[in-house]
């Protein structure tokens, strides 16, 4: 997991991440605490990348993808930073030499596959062995009607979802012809001797190709990505930060979204804008855990419940229509009376925590931008560090300041080797700016 954050004002953006990266999973993960998180997009205009989530896109580390970006984009700029983003992702669908179409079937393969057995089957065996303990006589009919059911149930859930932005609606179906046979192989291997209906396998194929298309609520895919860019367009005189979600693409289809966009602007002075883990930031800014606020609510709307049923047994003998009016009533107002309750602890929380911090932080120079972004990261860092538990954040801290006219600057940034060892590489990456700037 990782940690980053972007703290802006009118002067411009201080972006920093941690250095933690998990290799495995479960009792078999490893952490290494030396991954690049931050780089500049361009050798010669202000805009800065941060990826978290995915250590890889496709099989191809995000420091190999990003550089390779930067290579080619090579003096080209933007009128705005989210022009930057919009080329940014049209090279990830296009780069057919970097992501040739062999990575391409086998992360479809594994996405199908991955969400047929650990989602579909995984709630088929729940629901059977549900039945079982029930004592109910399960036979293949019974098997038949559970694998329609839950089939039918995701299939739903998919197919209310929007088309993610950009992808065509033309392609779900082009997906599923395209790659019939992958579909039909992994229904084989993993639903094995269920009974599948002909419509079951209609509706398996309408999900697989969701799965690359679409961004349904409550699903994320393990192997996502985050992408945060951050700074200047030609034109943009403020900075800004767009985040987005972004998988890998099938056919001419890139799924990704737009998370988040702040822009400072003469009517927004300045922000802070946590990434991946930001639990511990948002606790720093309103002075409140964000668990313990969803405990607090859900603990005020049980009490709320509880005392309109003891109002209820206290009607006696009313007539059954009048008290059902009136609990109604009772019901509605706990509702209303909940919903001022949580409005007024936003505004609390906005009016004594978000907003004195964030005058401060509209007054900061560049440096303290910085050394605030730093220490925002290590929250995370040292919470993880305190806590039974893989330290998923952590490793020393990569800051970078970006501004209109100074562009990228490294405020404090790890190398793997030591640059006195290395002058040939600190000459050739001060070259190629100097070149950049010409």
């Amino acid at each position: 997991m990782t940690a980053e954050i972007a703290v802006m004002n009118k002067h411009g953006v201080a972006i920093a991440a941690d250095s933690a990266v998990t290799a495995g999973s479960g009792e078999d993960a490893k952490v290494f605490n030396t991954a690049n998180k931050i780089f500049a997009l361009s050798n010669r205009h202000p805009v800065g990348i941060m990826a978290f989530g995915g250590a890889d896109f496709m099989g191809v580390p995000w420091e190999v993808v990003i550089k390779e970006y930067r290579c080619r984009l090579g003096l080209n700029d933007f009128d705005r930073l989210r022009d930057y983003a919009t080329d940014f992702m049209r090279f990830l669908r296009d780069a057919k030499d970097l992501f040739p179409d062999s990575p391409r079937t086998r992360h479809f393969d594994e996405s199908v596959s991955g969400y047929f057995l650990n989602r579909i089957l995984a709630e088929i065996d729940r629901t059977l062995q549900k039945l079982a303990q029930t004592g109910a006589h399960i036979d293949q009919a019974r098997i038949g009607q559970v694998v329609c059911r839950v089939i039918e149930n995701h299939h739903g859930h998919w197919m209310r979802a929007t088309l993610a932005e950009g992808v065509d609606a033309g392609t779900p179906s082009r997906i599923q012809q395209e790659f019939a046979k992958n579909i039909d192989d992994i229904n084989r291997q993993v639903f094995e001797k269920l009974p599948l209906t002909s419509e079951d396998k209609q509706r398996l194929s309408e999900i697989a190709s969701a799965l690359f298309t679409k961004y349904p609520s409550g699903i994320e895919n393990p192997s996502q990505s985050g992408l945060v860019f951050a700074g200047y367009g030609k034109n943009d005189f403020f900075p800004s930060v767009y985040s987005h979600s972004v998988e890998g693409p099938v056919l001419d289809a890139l799924k990704q979204r737009l998370d988040i966009e702040t822009i400072i602007s003469h009517d927004v002075a300045a922000a802070i804008v946590p990434f991946a883990q930001k639990e511990t930031v948002q606790t720093f800014m309103e002075g409140i855990d964000p668990d313990l606020g969803d405990a607090i609510l859900e603990a005020v709307d049980g009490l709320l419940k509880e005392y309109d049923k003891y109002i209820s047994t206290q009607l006696g003998t009313m007539a059954v229509a009048d008290k059902e009016r009136i609990s109604k009533a009772i019901r509605a107002n706990s509702q209303r009376l909940l919903g001022v309750f949580s409005q007024n602890l936003k505004q609390v929380v906005r009016s004594s925590h978000v907003d004195p911090v964030l005058d401060v932080v509209e007054m900061l120079p560049k440096p303290e931008l910085a050394s605030m972004a730093e220490s925002l990261v290590n929250l995370p860092s040292m919470r993880r560090r305190l806590s039974i538990g893989t330290e998923t954040v952590g490793g020393p801290i990569d800051v970078a300041v970006i501004s209109k006219h100074d562009g990228f600057v490294w405020i404090k940034r790890k190398h793997y080797f030591g640059s006195e060892l290395n002058p040939r590489v600190i000459a050739r990456q001060q070259k190629e700016c100097t070149d950049a700037d010409e």
